[in-house]
């Protein structure tokens, strides 16, 4: 049983354990077979279960009775299983359409991580699931802040992990950070460029607030992504409106 943050909290009681209170970002463990009940306090409060089948857990746990006599730590692990599985209830597909198997695990590494998995249960998990959810997280930030000045050290500093791990992630999935958010910035200058709303805004413009400061690498990176120039993917995209053809060359 997890809050998964925001208004108000609630206390657990469980048959033959103390009562605990639950705060945001932490969560309490019970098995299906315990009684309890859980009183909820505030206008609105946000509850949220997880079930895991024991005969899944057990093998790659210590002392699983110790498990519901003390509310889990808000760690890293339990963050990122709370926020996938939140994921999870806000729309009907896997996040990111990864196969069910693979969610399948992923979440379970998080379990077993967040819980206090055996020393090889938690290096299996450590490469396996919190890698792909570190990177998913990584990922959401940059895409966040692609417009802007954003650094490996900044993004790393957030993360709380080292430029070199965020390297290495994405490294592993055959590409740099660099070409992941050159990408981002790519693909938010040809949505702005192909739409209507933002069809008398100079190619220029649309560069620098996709986070290119520099306008002749831009032209150039957006040729070899796409095919064609910025202007040439803008007279495609809307035909209706006046114009001329432009230039070829960026002017700098």
């Amino acid at each position: 049983m997890v809050h998964p943050g925001g208004p108000g909290g609630w206390l657990s009681h469980l048959q033959a354990h103390d009562s605990l209170a639950c705060t945001p970002g932490r969560a309490r463990i019970v098995y299906n077979y315990q009684s309890g009940s859980v009183d909820f306090y505030g206008e609105r409060v946000n509850f949220l279960s997880i079930a895991f089948s024991r005969s899944q857990l057990a093998p790659l746990l210590g002392d699983m009775d110790r498990l519901p006599k003390n509310l889990l730590s808000p760690g890293e692990p339990l963050k990122h299983l709370t926020q996938l599985s939140l994921a999870l209830t806000k729309q009907p597909e896997t996040p990111d359409n990864q196969p069910t198997s693979q969610l399948t695990r992923q979440l379970l590494d998080l379990a077993c991580l967040a819980l206090g998995a055996t020393s090889d249960a938690s290096e299996h998990a450590q490469r396996g699931g919190l890698r792909e959810a570190r990177l998913k997280a990584i990922k959401a930030d940059i895409n966040v802040h692609a417009r802007s000045a954003i650094t490996l050290e900044a993004l790393a500093k957030r993360h709380s992990v080292s430029p070199s791990y965020i390297r290495a992630l994405f490294h592993h999935e055959g590409t740099s950070f660099t070409d992941y958010l050159v990408e981002q910035r790519l693909q938010r200058a040809f949505s702005t460029l192909t739409s209507p709303q933002a069809a008398q805004r100079s190619v220029s413009d649309i560069a620098l607030h996709s986070g290119f400061n520099h306008l002749s690498w831009f032209y150039r990176a957006f040729k070899q992504r796409f095919g064609v120039t910025p202007g040439e993917v803008r007279y495609i995209a809307l035909p209706s409106t006046p114009r001329t053809l432009p230039d070829k060359t960026p002017q700098v």
